[in-house]
C-alpha cells in the first residue's frame, strides 16, 4: 500500500504497523486493532490522506505508547485548573482601640447617657451591618469588623453604675456612632453619672452613711411626698452624693 499523500513520518508508522500484521509475535487484540487501522487508513486515502479522522490519530499514538488526547465531546473527566484564594479577611483577633469619644451622662434624672463615636468612623454608615454592641450590667462591648480594612473595638467593664442592657442600645449615623446606655433607677431618681467608670479600686454598692437616720427620714418624706417634694428630695440627694452640702432649710424641714 502507498502513503505519498501522508506526511513522511506518518507514512512510515504506518507501514511498520501494518506489516506487523503478519508477524507471528503479534498477539490478537494487537491484530484485531492493526487491522482496524488499516481499514480506516484505506477509507482516509480514498477520501482526503490530509483529513484523517481522529481514530487513526488515537491509533496511531497507542500503538507509539502514547495516550491518546481524550476528545473534548468524550465524557473523560476534566481535572479543574486550581483557582486563586480569595482576599485575606482582616483578622477579628486584631483590633484598633478606640480611645477618643464624647461622654454625655445626661440632665438630672435622666434615664440613659450617651457615647459619641466619631474618629475614624467617616461613612461608618456603609459598615452598619459588621457593627455589634454587647451590653451586660457592668460593661459594653462595641466592635467594628472590617471598615475601611480595619477592626475597631471600645471596650469598657466596671462602669460607674448599673446599666439596663435590655434597654441599651447603639446607633449608626453617617459618619458616627451614638451608644445609648440606659441607666437603672436609685431610691429617688435615675443615678447620675459623673463618669464613665469607676476609679480603680471601688467598688459599686451602697456606701456607709453617717447620715442613716435622716436618710431614712428623708426617704419617708419622699414617698409621701407630691411631685415638688420629689424634685426637692431628688436634687438634694444628687448633691450629697456629689459630696456637697445638703439644703435642708429649702426643703422645708428643720434639722
Amino acid at each position: 500500500m502507498a502513503f505519498t499523500d501522508l506526511p513522511p513520518e506518518l507514512a512510515a508508522c504506518l507501514s511498520t504497523l501494518i506489516e506487523e500484521l503478519g508477524s507471528p509475535d503479534t498477539h490478537d487484540a494487537a491484530k484485531m486493532k492493526l487491522e482496524h487501522l488499516k481499514v480506516v487508513v484505506e477509507e482516509a486515502l480514498s477520501k482526503d490522506a490530509l483529513n484523517m479522522p481522529k481514530e487513526v490519530e488515537a491509533l496511531t499514538t497507542m500503538s507509539q505508547g502514547v495516550p491518546p488526547v481524550p476528545n473534548s465531546s468524550s465524557n473523560a473527566a476534566v481535572i479543574p485548573t486550581p483557582t486563586s484564594p480569595p482576599p485575606p479577611v482582616p483578622s477579628s483577633s486584631m483590633y484598633v482601640p478606640i480611645l477618643t469619644f464624647a461622654f454625655d451622662p445626661g440632665e438630672y434624672n435622666s434615664k440613659s447617657l450617651s457615647i459619641y463615636i466619631t474618629a475614624g468612623m467617616e461613612n461608618i454608615i456603609d459598615s452598619k451591618d459588621s457593627i455589634s454592641c454587647d451590653f451586660t450590667e457592668t460593661s459594653f462591648d462595641l466592635k467594628v469588623m472590617g471598615h475601611e480594612g480595619k477592626n475597631f473595638r471600645l471596650f469598657k467593664d466596671n462602669l460607674a453604675h448599673n446599666i439596663d442592657p435590655s434597654k441599651s442600645k447603639y446607633l449608626v449615623k453617617q459618619s458616627k456612632i451614638v451608644i445609648k446606655l440606659a441607666k437603672c433607677k436609685g431610691e429617688f431618681s435615675y443615678d447620675h453619672w459623673e463618669s464613665l467608670t469607676a476609679k480603680p479600686g471601688t467598688k459599686k454598692g451602697k456606701k456607709d452613711d453617717p447620715q442613716a437616720s435622716i436618710m431614712s427620714l428623708m426617704k419617708d418624706m419622699y414617698d409621701g411626698g407630691d411631685d415638688d417634694m420629689k424634685k426637692m428630695i431628688g436634687e438634694s440627694m444628687l448633691k450629697s452624693q456629689r459630696g456637697e452640702k445638703m439644703d435642708m432649710d429649702g426643703m422645708g424641714g428643720d434639722f
